[in-house]
């Protein structure tokens, strides 16, 4: 047992005195002045200044992207003729500039021709009109008159009785 409490005061000891130790050489260190800090001073070349315009060239390759993506859409058919201003990639317009023009006589052309088979077919019906329906005759034979290909068609006549409606609907069939 003897051994045992030899042992255990000599580890106390130890650590009293490292302790100890450690307190005396701290008390030993001089406290530490704080120094200002030193003003940094950075060098600047400075020059006066002159106003004048500069004219800056950009030279670069790639491909050029629009900021507004516009679509057109034709509403008629027709052949597409120069506008006011070249109707390019990164062209830009502004408002009520002509982009591009229409080549309208054939769409024209195309009304012409539709009516005038329009006119044919119904003078083709005329005289079976004229032989079943005698009593509207006179009004279609009317309409077929005042119709003129340059001008705007008139309005059509309406089928007043559900027979003649009917007779119509079976002869178009």
């Amino acid at each position: 047992m003897n051994r045992k409490l030899t042992v255990t005061l000599g580890i106390v000891s130890i650590v009293v005195l490292s302790i100890l130790a450690v307190k005396a050489l701290a008390a030993l260190k001089k406290p530490e002045t704080q120094k200002p800090p030193a003003e940094l001073y950075r060098e600047v070349q400075v020059d006066n200044v002159e106003y004048n315009t500069v004219t800056t060239r950009v030279t670069s390759t790639g491909r050029v992207t629009s900021g507004n993506t516009v679509d057109l859409i034709a509403e008629v058919q027709g052949k597409l003729l120069p506008g006011d201003i070249p109707f390019k990639k990164g062209q830009a317009f502004s408002k009520s500039d002509v982009l591009v023009r229409l080549y309208s006589k054939d769409a024209g052309y195309a009304l012409q021709s539709r009516k005038s088979r329009f006119l044919n077919a119904l003078a083709l019906i005329l005289p079976d009109l004229k032989m079943d329906y005698a009593d509207s005759y006179q009004a279609w034979d009317q309409f077929f008159q005042h119709i003129n290909i340059e001008s705007l068609c008139p309005s059509c006549l309406s089928l007043k009785t559900n027979k003649r409606r009917f007779s119509w609907q079976v002869k178009t069939c």
